[in-house]
């Protein structure tokens, strides 16, 4: 694996292990606040308390089992080791480099951006099975393909 490579992955790994965790912290948080609710509050007020609470909790589940994926989509990686693009591969192309593991979005490693895309995004399929000097157009817009990683 290049060391550009492993080193996008390696601060991926970590940007989401970070966020994991913010996550349970608010998630615990927000268990801890709602049982203290539970305790001091009675009617109405408190079912619409207890209503907001397990709300919050759900979309913050739901945030951590989006993490979660994309961590375990990020340490799938491997190695491709082909000149043919595939799922995992860091792609420089005229426009930018692409990494194609999951849809993390923008990131900047050793003063480089970084797109990683998922493989179901357009642009990932239109890359899939191209080669080094094949060009794929997206949008109007032409990506030279550089070098596969």
């Amino acid at each position: 694996m290049s060391s550009l490579k492993s080193r996008v992955i390696e601060c991926l790994i970590n940007v989401l292990e970070d966020r994991i965790k913010l996550i349970q912290i608010e998630i615990n948080q927000s268990r801890i606040e709602n049982a203290l609710n539970a305790k001091s509050s009675v009617g109405d007020k408190h079912e619409v308390s207890n209503e907001m609470a397990a709300a919050e909790i759900e979309r913050l589940s739901q945030q951590l089992s989006e993490k979660q994926r994309m961590l375990f989509e990020i340490r799938s990686v491997q190695d491709a080791g082909s000149a043919v693009i595939a799922n995992g591969s860091l792609v420089r192309t005229s426009i930018g480099l692409y990494l194609i593991a999951t849809a993390f979005g923008k990131i900047e490693v050793d003063n480089q951006i970084i797109f990683v895309i998922s493989k179901q995004s357009p642009l990932a399929n239109n890359f899939i099975g191209s080669s080094l000097g094949q060009v794929v157009t997206m949008n109007g817009i032409v990506h030279r393909i550089v070098e596969v990683v």
